[in-house]
């Protein structure tokens, strides 16, 4: 399964930046397809821009300069400012600057994108691309597997990632960029890790995206749900409860769909004295003071969700007892790299403390691998954002 865990982990392990405002579209009225501003970089020096072919840089004056594909633009913030160098040489070009052509692509860090770059002052770097564009490159990043034996999870995985994207296009309407590129909304490389396969799959689902009595939907997903996923409010402690994300049993014909996952199941081992210097390292990082082992007390499990996973943990140290709640659950109980779910449970055995756990993601919402196992049953990607969403529709906006 092509880098589904490691970009699966991806939005959904780190992305806890929700809103819960609703957006409406009115059920007789199409809109344009919208163009996206996803920001790429920023704080990056120096930057290098080129193109595959003849290229265009518009500066801070309006100024319009011609560029061919063997010229690599170098572009360094100093204390004065940014320049913009070319063999060497400073060119007299003012920020902010952007660049499109009219056949190919832009190229910036040697990375190929589609539609037009702007970049600012502070070396912050947009691609202004259409949301379609903008699609073929996060299906394939976020789902991964791309075979046409699971196309239909292909499919619903493109009406989700198109959903995200434009509830996040009328959000952030006037800012500086409507989505990260990374894991905190969702990852997209550019026309380099594009897909024939999941751009078929974008194509026939154009302009679709899933409403909730024609409110977008807030389509959000994550790799393995461990047999169940999540209610929102669950896997967002403090945020309001949302009717269509709620917890569904992920199983078909008695066998749990995403059972293939190699996070369907885990299990962390420590000595209780390991167990205690973790809880004291990452109590310390996360509170601000100054923890040993020693000072370790106690640790339980404070609450639970409907669904099982662990909404809150409590740390008694001789120092106070410390409550933590959400993805910091996961944070005070990491070694490397935190925990893969909140869907776990102690055992103590001997002197060992076992964590066996469920799942790979926050639980919330459309369980990947659970999707591509529907889709390799012969269900349908209507039917499959139906059962991970439920009293959701599809609708053809554009």
């Amino acid at each position: 399964m092509r880098k589904l865990i490691p970009f699966l982990f991806i939005f959904l392990f780190f992305c806890a930046r929700h809103e819960v405002k609703k957006y409406y579209i009115k059920p007789k009225k199409k809109i344009k397809e919208p163009v996206l501003r996803v920001l790429l970089f920023e704080g990056k020096n120096p930057l290098y821009v080129g193109g595959t072919n003849i290229y265009y840089a518009v500066d801070s004056r309006g100024k319009r300069f011609k560029f061919f594909a063997n010229n690599i633009l170098k572009i360094k913030r100093g204390v004065n400012g940014a320049d913009v160098y070319m063999d060497g040489k400073k060119v007299k070009l003012s920020l902010p600057l952007v660049f499109y052509t009219k056949n190919g692509y832009i190229k910036i860090q040697g990375k190929r994108f589609r539609g037009e770059i702007e970049i600012d002052p502070f070396l912050r770097v947009v691609n202004r691309v259409k949301i379609e564009d903008y699609l073929k490159s996060v299906v394939p990043l976020e789902i991964g597997s791309p075979f046409l034996s699971n196309f239909e999870a292909l499919k619903a995985q493109a009406v989700c990632a198109r959903s995200y994207a434009l509830r996040k296009y009328f959000e952030r309407k006037g800012s500086f960029f409507h989505v990260y590129s990374d894991v905190r909304d969702q990852v997209y490389g550019g026309r380099d890790k594009e897909n024939e396969i999941t751009d078929l799959a974008v194509k026939m689902t154009r302009g679709e995206v899933l409403l909730y009595k024609n409110e977008i939907a807030l389509t959000l997903f994550h790799s393995t749900c461990g047999g169940r996923t999540a209610y929102f409010d669950e896997a967002f402690p403090g945020k309001k409860y949302i009717p269509y994300l709620k917890s569904v049993r992920c199983n078909f014909q008695g066998k749990d769909l995403c059972r293939k996952s190699p996070y369907y199941r885990w299990e962390r081992k420590f000595s209780i004295y390991e167990f205690k210097e973790i809880l004291s390292r990452n109590i310390s990082n996360l509170m601000g003071i100054s923890l040993t082992p020693k000072d370790i007390i106690d640790f339980r499990i404070s609450d639970r969700g409907a669904s099982g996973r662990v909404k809150e943990i409590k740390v008694k140290t001789r120092k106070g007892t410390f409550a933590f709640k959400g993805f910091d659950v996961r944070k005070v109980l990491k070694k490397g790299r935190a925990l893969p779910s909140n869907f776990f449970f102690f055992k103590k055995r001997g002197r060992n403390v076992i964590i066996l756990g469920r799942g790979f993601g926050h639980g919330a919402g459309l369980c990947q691998y659970g999707a591509l196992a529907l889709a390799k049953k012969g269900v349908n990607y209507e039917r499959i954002l139906k059962f991970y969403y439920p009293g959701t529709k599809i609708k053809k906006i554009y």
